[in-house]
This record gives C-alpha cells, structure tokens and sequence, in this order.
C-alpha cells in the first residue's frame, strides 16, 4: 500500500498511508490535513489509476504544486517523487509502508545463545579461512601464560622511530634550565669573554 511522508517546515514528520483517493490541504475535511498556511484548503488530490500507478492533480491552488521544480496540474507519480506545496514538502512511496518505530523503545534485544547452552563446543566456531589465523609467539605472552584477549595479533619488537623524542635528562641538583640547554659554542664564547674582562 503506497504512503506518503509530509514534511512541514517547523513541524515534526507524519506518514499517512493511501488506502484510496486523498485530498491534501489545510481543511480539517481533507483525508490529509496539513497545518501549513501557504496550502489552499483543497490544494491537490492523489488517486489511483486503472493500470496501479497513482497520479497526482492540482485542485486550482493558489500557491500550486510543484515536482522537480515545475509547475502541474496533473502528473503520473512515481517511487519517492517530492511534491512541494507552500512550505511543504511530500514524498511519494509506492511500496508498502515500513513498521512504526515506537515512541518509548525500553526493551533491548535478547541475548544471543552462547555456546553452552546450544549444546556445542568452542571448537564448533566458524572461522573465516580467507584470512590468516595470527600466530602468538609463547614468548610474548604475560606471565600467566594465556593471552590475554583472544583477538592478540603476533607481537614484534620494533625499533623506535626516528621521529621519537628522546628520554628526558634528569636535572643536576644547582643547575638551571638555561645551563642545560647551553650548547659547547656558546660555553666556549663564555670562556673567551670572561677572560678579557
């Protein structure tokens, strides 16, 4: 069953099934009531034909009734065509409706069997043989001897980048920053002018 989702500027979405002809406008008498007040009260009219499509008819509206940008006043619709009327935009679907969302969703999905109770082993898992199993050097391990998660690729020791800072220097009780961060240039220029002062 074909529906509609009516989008009006400031308003919250509303989806409204077609069972068969509707009107649409701001009249609390149309099968479609849209509280938007650039609509006429009867602005358009969407009817099924004979051969199963819907089509679409301008009811002499004020403001009119575009799709992709062009006026009509008759226009065979199809899967998610936009109507535009006043501040309103409405997009057509001819297959049926999805299922409400409900409003306060509280309860979450039940857990899935775990292996345990389904009867099975661990050794009943699916593996992917596309991709390598990772081997784990037993040397690499933590003390306890098991790995710790089972998702551990293989350990490596790498050699640090060159880009690394090095290890901090610790600092010599008396000394400033400024000492240790003087260069053999600049202590031998020191040297240099306190001997001709």
């Amino acid at each position: 069953m074909p529906y509609l989702v009516i989008n009006t500027e400031g308003r919250p979405l509303m989806r409204k099934s077609l069972e068969g002809p509707a009107i649409i406008g701001r009249s609390r008498d149309c099968d479609v009531v849209v509280d938007d007040g650039r609509l006429s009260r009867q602005h358009c009219r969407i009817e099924p034909n004979p051969d199963g499509t819907w089509s679409l008819i301008d009811l002499a509206s004020t403001n009119g009734t575009f799709i992709a940008g062009q006026q009509i006043s008759t226009h065979r619709l199809s899967d998610s065509d936009e109507i535009h009327a006043g501040r309103t935009r409405i997009i057509f679907h001819s297959r049926s409706a999805p299922p409400a969302r409900p409003d306060q969703p509280t309860k979450s999905q039940p857990p899935a069997p775990s292996i345990a109770s389904a009867g099975g082993s661990p050794s009943d898992t699916l593996f992917d043989s596309r991709f390598r199993m990772p081997r784990v050097d037993p040397g690499s391990l933590p003390q306890g001897g098991a790995a710790s998660s089972t998702s551990q690729s293989t350990t490596t020791r790498r050699a640090p980048l060159p880009f690394q800072r090095p290890p901090a220097k610790p600092m010599v009780p008396g000394e400033t920053s400024t000492a240790r961060k003087s260069n053999p240039i600049r202590a031998l220029l020191q040297k240099l002018f306190q001997r001709r002062s």
